[in-house]
């Protein structure tokens, strides 16, 4: 009975110890690398700007929103949340990459007629929800645990001001709100939490970049 508690207690340490400065060392390994080879997409008529939005000090921001630990006498239960906020630089790179991209795929300078757009980002999805949960309840000849290890996307959506240029002079302007409808948990399937972690930040930048395309789908209806 001695062993099966060691082996109950270190395996629940084990997946509930992760702390923010492990978190956002894990999230930094992935996120830094993207930010040191950005590179900006030369267009002659699009300018974007993300001088609204609201900068973080750090690439990577962690905070604990919960940390719970009940090792009761034949049942256990932890809990471990942690929001996470990366620098808006970094989706911002990814959207303005995808916004140029796709401008030219769609042949957006056409439809300008020599004029130029000017996009201000004035709000940006560029955090997530990291959450460790699970109880385990102890027998008399083994025990029985659950757990679970998900990411939850925020609900942040994106919003952009818009100016159309003729000659430097503004002749339209307006504003664009897309939902982000990315909200659904994703859970970690037998992977470490870092491999997790990574597996979810490739799949947050395919986000951003399909967010780019709806905004230059309806900036090409409006404009």
């Amino acid at each position: 009975m001695k062993k099966l508690f060691l082996i109950l207690l270190v395996s629940t340490l084990i997946i509930s110890c992760v702390g923010t400065k492990k978190y956002s060392s894990f999230v930094y390994q992935k996120v830094a690398v993207k930010d040191l080879k950005k590179n900006t997409v030369a267009c002659d008529y699009i300018q974007i700007k993300i001088d609204d939005l609201v900068y973080n000090d750090s690439l990577v921001m962690a905070k604990k929103i919960k940390s719970q630990f009940i090792p009761a006498v034949l049942y256990w239960q932890w809990e471990n949340t942690i929001k996470c906020v990366l620098h808006p630089s970094i989706p911002a790179n990814t959207l303005m990459s995808s916004i140029v991209n796709y401008a030219n795929e769609i042949s957006l300078k056409e439809k300008l007629h020599g004029n130029q757009i000017e996009i201000s980002i004035q709000k940006i999805p560029n955090s997530f929800m990291y959450r460790n949960t699970g109880n385990a309840i102890i027998l008399i000849f083994g025990y029985i645990t659950y757990g679970l290890e998900a990411i939850y996307p925020q609900t942040q959506n994106l919003t952009v001001t818009y100016r159309v240029l003729k000659e430097n002079q503004e002749v339209k302007k307006g504003t664009i709100s897309i939902n982000n409808d990315e909200d659904q948990p994703v859970r970690n399937i037998w992977k470490s939490t870092k491999k997790f972690t990574w597996n979810y930040i490739d799949q947050y930048n395919l986000s951003i970049e399909t967010l780019g395309k709806q905004l230059v789908e309806k900036l090409s209806t409006q404009i």
